[in-house]
């Protein structure tokens, strides 16, 4: 009986199997990259900021520019604050320690809000490809609240995002720090 059932259905039986190790092949690649700190980008891709930067984002994020400014949406939220990632002007924020004199003539409209300000710099941290990135105080019309931020350098320019409403967790962020590339160096 159950050799009969072998032989009959025995192209699906291997089928299942092939499919069952190719997922088991793929959680153990995850988990020895994860636990090496190695990153990898299987359905991301690439978006160039300048002529001599890159990084990687996530496929289901789209650009777009308002303002002269990029901002990132994730295309797969139905809702209007899909925006999770935007391009800054403002000048640098304070460090912790500094004497915070808020300028609001430094303010900046972009596609979050019309009058945008970088407040201060809680924390940063360095990679090894020179992005910066920490957490921030800013303002959005006023409202202040903490966001994460990533700065790349090109040594001609400094290149700001800050996240909106927090919408990216810390390790899709340091994917994106350790994803980028310099062509003109």
């Amino acid at each position: 009986m159950i050799i009969n059932f072998i032989k009959k259905y025995s192209q699906a039986i291997i089928t299942i199997i092939v499919i069952f190790l190719i997922i088991l092949s793929f959680l153990f690649t995850s988990v020895i990259c994860e636990s090496l700190d190695l990153h990898m980008y299987f359905g991301w891709k690439e978006i160039s900021i300048s002529d001599s930067i890159s990084f990687k984002i996530p496929g289901n994020w789209e650009s777009s520019k308002k303002d002269g400014l990029l901002y990132f949406y994730d295309k797969n939220e139905k809702n209007d604050n899909n925006i999770v990632l935007f391009q800054s002007e403002t000048s640098e924020c304070f460090q912790i320690g500094d004497s915070v004199k808020i300028n609001s003539d430094l303010a900046e409209k972009n596609v979050c809000s019309d009058n945008f300000l970088s407040i201060v710099s809680l924390n940063s941290s360095v990679n090894s490809l020179g992005t910066i990135s920490g957490e921030a105080l800013v303002s959005f019309d006023g409202k202040p609240q903490v966001e994460d931020y990533i700065v790349f350098n090109d040594h001609k320019n400094d290149f700001v995002f800050y996240t909106y409403k927090r919408n990216v967790d810390n390790n899709t962020l340091e994917k994106i720090c350790d994803s980028v590339k310099y062509t003109d160096r």
